[in-house]
């Protein structure tokens, strides 16, 4: 899922000249934006100009010059504005991701952290609302998936050779406080689980990667360039403890062998990223990305301790927080970016949402609960935020407590059917035989009359149409001919009354999927989202306790994130739910439909499965090439066979978005009982 508008810039070589390609695309959405063939734009290059702002050490000069000419062409600047100002517009952020070819090898070697908006003159690098990459294509076809957070592991090795053995370089390099280095990175891991390495070597690496999956590495080490200007690792000698060289090819090999290498590499190294004067892509960052390590976090010049004891220690605590690898590297940046080194840093990265793991529903509405209470008992709201406030909260009350309630009426449904109807075909069918066999029956008369109640209570909520009364009333009389059979040994009025409750478990539960999803379609969590970020920022610009103006951004955040997890479920919903259609309308004409319908059905479908690497995807993408086959064969058996998995694959993967959801839906209910304190607690300060 794209959690915010994203922009891929690409570069490469078109008649001697660069030519620059972008594709821009939105959250959730399923098209992208392009330059087309109609439009040629080209960067302007001069490379012996920006190696002379380098050799001076004039990085500030290095990126205005670098973005004069990467920015040459007016269209670029020009659509780059436009990209600017929809995120502007929609309080949004941008992922950037710069993607030189293999064609305009030499571009890797420029300092692309150091690049600007053309309009602010703000870096991109630093900018919080933008989150920069480099990408690069890889050769490995291994498959990508996020942990969840709680289950994050981190590997740590950290080089510490003999301080006099570091001495004899040119110039010496300092000694690494391994210790210091540890305490900080397990500091700012929290609850992750940390293994560290006794000893910087690479056997003892493999060692433990192979031994047990880590999703991060993080690696503490001087990095030189040898004779052949390859990049290599200072690690330690196994006895003696000296400084023992680890080429990049040899560590790359190590890492890219491994049955479950790390999604994030973090190499704390002078000179780990390239060197400025070289082939980048022969250092160690990009060549592990390249290899197939779907992050990597690498230095491409020389990084000073001090800064570097700055930056990693919040990168992480950032990471803790939302996973997210660019975004944390953006904030950590820029709280860096006085110093002369703060475009160190360089972020070599495959995943397109750019998680480290999946932040599950339930953390992210609880972020969002904490966020509201402190918005609402920081301070008294200025009458222009008051107002923009109230109405942006009590909108969201509104929709979340009908969303709640149609997802109460989806669960009581869902429990008489598989709790109650179903597990009691075998009592009833032993009813019909024997009356008097009524013990297990009467539980089940019981959990039936809980059930009413349950669903009176609900109905009578004002946000449910009061339609919903009329069937809800239908099973308190079937309740009551429950229990009356029992009492009489009436086989008919109980068979009666099942039937009741048959028709409405056949009708009922798609009409509230339906209106549920509906209400979640409707449910304005951006703008809550929006108004969380306005309480913020004036109660930042009052100097209140930073503390509580961070819970109330990460509140925003969170919610954010849920409304942009609710879109794209609501949108795969539909889209699944269309297949589906499709689906069943082949199967009603006994496959008669198939071939015409085909054609349309198999690009829709491959449109969901696209670029997706989970076992579904990948089962279904199977079925569909056999049904393609089964097709062009033009055999009835084959063809009804691969349209039955197909179907199966397809039904499958409808009911688990179907079931995430509901289940997301769940999980913002959560928030309505805060809102709503929220909204009480606002309207009396305001008094």
């Amino acid at each position: 899922m794209n959690d915010c508008c994203d922009l891929e810039l690409t570069i490469h070589r078109q008649d001697q000249k660069y030519a620059v390609d972008f594709r821009f695309s939105e959250p959730n959405s399923q098209v992208d934006v392009g330059a087309g063939a109609r439009t040629e734009m080209f960067a302007n290059f001069n490379l012996a100009e920006l190696q002379k702002y380098l050799g001076r050490g004039d990085m500030k000069g290095y990126g205005a010059e670098l973005t004069r000419q990467f920015f040459a062409d007016s269209t670029l600047k020009s659509e780059f504005a436009g990209f600017r100002k929809v995120i502007d517009d929609r309080k949004d952020r941008l992922r950037v991701r710069l993607n030189i070819k293999p064609s305009a090898l030499e571009l890797y070697q420029l300092r692309w952290e150091t690049l600007n908006d053309p309009g602010s003159g703000v870096s991109l690098a630093t900018d919080q609302i933008i989150y920069f990459s480099r990408y690069l294509v890889s050769t490995s076809i291994r498959r990508i998936q996020a942990r969840p957070k709680e289950k994050l592991k981190a590997l740590v090795m950290v080089a510490s050779p003999d301080p006099e053995e570091l001495k004899k370089y040119d110039p010496p390099l300092a000694k690494v406080d391994k210790d210091a280095e540890v305490k900080a990175i397990k500091g700012s891991l929290g609850d992750a689980t940390i293994k560290e390495l006794e000893k910087a070597t690479l056997d003892r690496l493999t060692e433990a990667m192979t031994s047990d999956e880590y999703d991060l590495l993080y690696v503490v080490a001087h990095g030189v360039f040898g004779k052949d200007n390859e990049g290599q690792l200072l690690l330690e000698d196994e006895q003696t403890g000296k400084d023992v060289r680890a080429s990049a090819t040899e560590f790359v090999s190590r890492m890219s062998g491994l049955e479950h290498p790390p999604r994030l590499i973090v190499l704390a190294s002078c000179q780990s990223g390239g060197k400025g004067t070289g082939d980048i892509l022969s250092a160690l960052g990009p060549r592990l990305a390249e290899a197939g390590i779907p992050a990597v976090l690498a230095m491409q010049d020389d990084l000073t301790i001090n800064t570097n004891a700055r930056f990693m220690p919040l990168f992480f605590t950032q990471l803790q927080k939302h996973g997210q690898i660019d975004r944390a590297l953006n904030v950590a940046r820029g709280q860096v970016e006085s110093a002369d080194d703060f475009w160190v840093p360089v972020l070599f990265m495959r995943l397109k949402d750019g998680r480290l793991w999946e932040v599950p529903a339930e953390q992210l509405a609880s972020q969002g609960v904490e966020g509201i209470k402190a918005s609402a008992a920081l301070f008294k709201l200025s009458p222009e935020t008051y107002t923009r406030t109230i109405k942006s909260f009590e909108n969201p009350s509104q929709q979340i407590g009908r969303l709640a309630d149609y997802k109460d009426l989806h669960d009581l449904l869902h429990k008489l059917q598989f709790d109650i109807y179903n597990t009691a075909k075998y009592p009833v069918e032993r009813f019909a035989r024997d009356v008097s066999d009524t013990d297990e029956l009467r539980e089940y008369e019981i959990k039936l009359g809980k059930l009413v109640s349950d669903l009176n209570r609900t109905v009578t909520s004002p946000s449910v149409n009061p339609v919903e009364k009329d069937w809800v009333s239908e099973i308190e009389t079937a309740h009551t001919s429950f229990e009356k059979a029992l009492d009489e040994g009436n086989d008919a009025l109980l068979q009666e009354c099942f039937g009741t409750l048959k028709r409405i478990i056949k009708k009922r539960p798609s009409r509230i999927n339906s209106i549920l999803t509906e209400a979640a379609r409707a449910l304005q969590l951006n703008a809550l989202a929006e108004a969380l970020q306005s309480v913020s920022k004036e109660a930042q610009e009052s100097g209140l306790e930073a503390s509580q103006v961070s819970l109330i951004q990460e509140g925003a955040d969170a919610i954010l994130a849920l409304s942009n997890k609710l879109t794209s479920l609501v949108q795969d919903h539909d889209y699944w739910q269309d297949v589906t259609i499709d689906l069943d309308s082949i199967e009603e004409s006994d496959l008669a439909d198939l071939k015409s319908m085909w054609g349309t059905l198999k690009i829709k479908v491959e449109r969901l499965f696209a670029n997706r690497e989970e076992d579904w995807a990948i089962q279904l993408r199977v079925f569909s090439e056999a049904l393609d086959e089964a097709i062009k064969s033009d055999n009835p058996a084959k063809m009804k066979s691969a349209f039955r998995k197909y179907r199966s694959g397809a039904g499958d993967r409808f009911f688990k978005v179907d079931t995430d959801l509901k289940n997301h839906c769940g999980e913002i209910r959560n928030i309505s009982g805060p809102l709503k304190k929220a909204i009480d607690l606002m309207e009396k300060s305001s008094k």
